[in-house]
């Protein structure tokens, strides 16, 4: 790899995150003791955005952990991934939580990716939560963004 190929994976570690529809998850660690790095340094732990450097074809993927759910809460289209202020992307599970089963304790995981996109230099990632009143897991080791350049 080159030492400047923009690369990152960052996880949601110190605290919960509470979020509304339209706020940004904001993956707020990229500690190497937890595994998670920022290569060029493109993406932001206080935003949540990753800035495409250079222009070219990258990949994103992110892996939500949500707390604090009630049996039957509707989790359909939880967040998007957006590429500057446009919705590029949905998670990827369309149901609700159902304790014991969608998940245990109140909590929910989904997943959402980007495969092979086209940026322009200076354009952003971003995962936009997108039902109100929730709050996003700290658990920096599943609860994660990352992206790297393809080419």
């Amino acid at each position: 790899t080159k030492p400047a190929h923009p690369a990152f994976r960052a996880g949601r570690a110190s605290s919960s995150q509470s979020v509304s529809g339209g706020d940004a998850i904001i993956f707020n660690s990229t500690s190497s003791s937890y595994n998670l790095f920022n290569q060029g340094n493109h993406y932001s732990t206080t935003t949540g955005k990753f800035t495409a450097p250079v222009a070219g074809v990258y990949s994103f993927f992110t892996h939500v952990i949500y707390e604090g759910l009630s049996d039957g809460q509707t989790m359909v289209d939880v967040f998007h991934m957006y590429i500057n202020n446009t919705q590029a992307g949905y998670s990827h599970k369309r149901g609700e939580y159902i304790a014991n089963e969608t998940g245990a304790g109140g909590y929910y995981t989904d997943t959402g990716d980007l495969t092979a996109v086209l940026l322009a230099a200076g354009d952003t990632v971003w995962v936009r939560n997108a039902i109100n009143g929730l709050s996003v897991h700290a658990n920096p080791t599943y609860c994660t963004f990352s992206g790297f350049l393809i080419g």
